[in-house]
């Protein structure tokens, strides 16, 4: 894959991102799905909750495309099953406000079967002891 197609990948992806993410705004506002200022806000006004759902979509669309265009193990579209069942929780936890426990332990189970799925290489390409490759990997 050449770099200047990389980059319009990148440049694609990008224009879906903004597209999508000011639809689903779009709709989150007409839903009065919002976020609500408090005394640890960021923000003095409400603002729509979940518009992270549009960068997950275009991700993870972009993901299964390049794992299928790439002939990569499926393996690799697991992973992106992984990472579509995050999102969804993640905008479960949006619309409901779900226990910061429940939270990290689906991430923490999402990761480790991500890392488990992934080729047995150094994801940090051996900057890292193998160990630490690992365990950052999990993080990550």
């Amino acid at each position: 894959m050449s770099w200047s197609f990389i980059v319009m990948l990148g440049i694609a992806a990008a224009a879906v991102t903004v597209l999508a993410t000011g639809l689903v705004l779009r709709q989150l506002r007409a839903r009065q799905i919002l976020d609500h200022p408090n005394e640890r806000s960021s923000h003095d006004r409400a603002v729509p909750r979940g518009g992270g759902i549009a960068v997950m979509a275009t991700l993870t669309v972009g993901w299964c495309l390049l794992t299928w265009w790439q002939g990569e193990s499926p393996e690799m579209a697991i992973i992106a099953l992984l990472a579509i069942a995050l999102a969804g929780f993640s905008f479960l936890d949006d619309l409901k406000g779900l226990p910061a426990g429940s939270r990290l332990a689906l991430q923490a189970l999402a990761a480790a079967i991500g890392c488990t799925l992934l080729p047995q290489e150094p994801v940090f390409q051996g900057v890292l002891p193998p160990i630490a490759d690992q365990v950052a990997t999990w993080f990550c």
